[in-house]
C-alpha cells in the first residue's frame, strides 16, 4: 500500500470517528433532557400531591 492511499485510509476513518462522535454526543444529549424532563414531571407530581392534602 503506497503512504497515499494509507493516509487516505486513515484520514477516511477518522472522519467516520468524528461522525460516530457527533452522532453519540446528540444521542447523550436527548437522553440527558429526557431524563431531566422525568425530574422536573416527577418534582412537580410530588408538588401536586402535596397541595391536595
Amino acid at each position: 500500500m503506497s503512504f497515499d492511499k494509507f493516509r487516505i485510509e486513515v484520514e477516511n476513518q477518522i472522519i467516520k470517528l468524528i461522525e460516530r462522535m457527533d452522532w453519540l454526543e446528540q444521542e447523550l444529549e436527548k437522553k440527558v433532557n429526557l431524563e431531566f424532563f422525568d425530574l422536573i414531571n416527577e418534582k412537580r407530581r410530588r408538588e401536586i400531591k402535596e397541595a391536595k392534602r
